[in-house]
This record gives C-alpha cells, structure tokens and sequence, in this order.
C-alpha cells in the first residue's frame, strides 16, 4: 500500500512543480489541480499502509495534512518519506 500511495505522492509533487511554473497558464492550473487530486488520492493508501505496518504512520500523516497545508510546505517530508518506501524493495 505504501508503494501505491507513493505513487500518487510522486505524481502529484511532479504536476506540482511543474505547474507552478507559470501559474497564469490554464495548463498549469490544470496541473496543480491534479496534483492535488493525485495527494488526496494517495491519503486512503497511506492510511491502510500505516495500519498494517507503524512505519508508515509519518506518511499517513503527512499526506492527510494536504487537506489544510499547501502542497509545498509538505514536499520535503513527502520526497523523503517515499524515497524510503523505495529501499523496502
């Protein structure tokens, strides 16, 4: 689950940056709508991923915070938190 959700985390924090680019192009506006579609897609993921195994608590956490914090504030936390659900293979 913690892969899946991470999923969603890196496609969100890619549309992300690249929508905030140039934020008076519809096509950016379009690109951080989704990225913000994609981060709350992500939250239902991370939260069983926590359930089922504590390690995942911070990301669960983290992205179900992007319902009140903007995306960029939670970049940092997200990139590291997923990057390690790369080194669990």
């Amino acid at each position: 689950m913690a892969k899946q959700a991470c999923t969603y985390v890196n496609q969100s924090i890619k549309d992300y940056k690249l929508g905030t680019k140039d934020i008076n192009s519809s096509a950016n506006q379009r690109l951080l709508k989704q990225a913000y579609i994609d981060l709350r897609d992500a939250v239902p993921l991370a939260a069983n991923a926590a359930g089922n195994d504590t390690r995942w608590q911070a990301l669960a956490t983290t992205v179900s915070e992007s319902a009140r914090v903007p995306e960029k504030y939670l970049i940092n936390a997200l990139s590291a938190q997923c990057q390690s659900v790369n080194y669990e293979g």
